[in-house]
């Protein structure tokens, strides 16, 4: 549900329809607390894996709308990157063009600036981990 005064999403707990995200941690710093995620979403709801991760304790690094205090944390080389933008990417897609047609599959390379952030913050850059 979208709260129409402020533009935040909310979860709608009872009579709502349902989105279901799973999720995966390919690899982790707990030095400073980050971890990178793969998410397979079954549905298609705005904001769905923003909400779902943050829900899950999970949050999105760059994320102004659902967790801007997250950067407070970060060592200031990776929060002066994290200030740019969100890191949330499509790395693999999958899905008919039409009914009754073999899935299309498609691939899309790291931006430059999230490979320089993991690689500072000790992530494993290897996204074929990421595959189901």
């Amino acid at each position: 549900e979208i709260d129409k005064r402020t533009g935040d999403v909310k979860v709608v707990r009872a009579g709502g329809r349902s989105a279901v995200t799973h999720f995966r941690v390919l690899s982790q710093n707990k030095d400073i607390g980050i971890s990178l995620v793969a998410c397979y979403p079954e549905t298609g709801r705005s904001h769905q894996i923003r909400v779902h991760l943050q829900m899950n304790g999970l949050p999105i690094i760059g994320d102004k709308r659902y967790t801007a205090a997250s950067r407070a944390t970060l060592p200031q080389e990776l929060a002066e990157l994290a200030s740019l933008h969100h890191f949330l990417h499509a790395f693999a897609l999958s899905f008919p063009p039409a009914e009754g047609a073999e899935d299309l599959q498609l691939t899309a390379s790291l931006p430059p600036r999230f490979e320089a952030f993991m690689k500072q913050a000790g992530l494993a850059v290897d996204l074929s981990l990421a595959h189901r």
